[in-house]
């Protein structure tokens, strides 16, 4: 008897349904998004393992010469995320370019 007054108690607490929302449940919003040096570390050790357990050896051996390393489980993470860290540097740096050059023909046209 209390487990379904408890059930009845849940159901009045829940809002009711609308023939719109059909059986849709109510919308989380997305996690925030992790700050760019821990996607770049994410990347950067994933690709690292990728490399170090490469099974052909003559890939691997030409991924050690693109990354200037003796050792990729020592230093490919670290080449690696130097990389990475300079793609979002340029990126940032067309970027800045891109809204300079976009503000000052708005400036232009004024």
């Amino acid at each position: 008897m209390a487990d379904q007054q408890q059930e009845q108690h849940q159901r009045e607490l829940e809002p009711e349904q609308t023939p719109a929302s059909g059986s849709r449940q109510r919308r989380r919003s997305p996690p925030p998004m992790p700050s760019d040096d821990v996607m770049r570390n994410t990347i950067a050790r994933c690709l690292t393992q990728i490399v170090v357990n490469m099974q052909n050896a003559d890939i691997q051996q030409k991924c050690r010469e693109l990354l200037q390393v003796e050792d990729l489980a020592q230093g490919a993470h670290i080449k690696i995320l130097a990389g990475l860290e300079q793609i979002d540097e340029q990126r940032e740096q067309r970027e800045r370019a891109a809204n300079e050059r976009k503000q000052r023909r708005a400036n232009k046209s004024i």
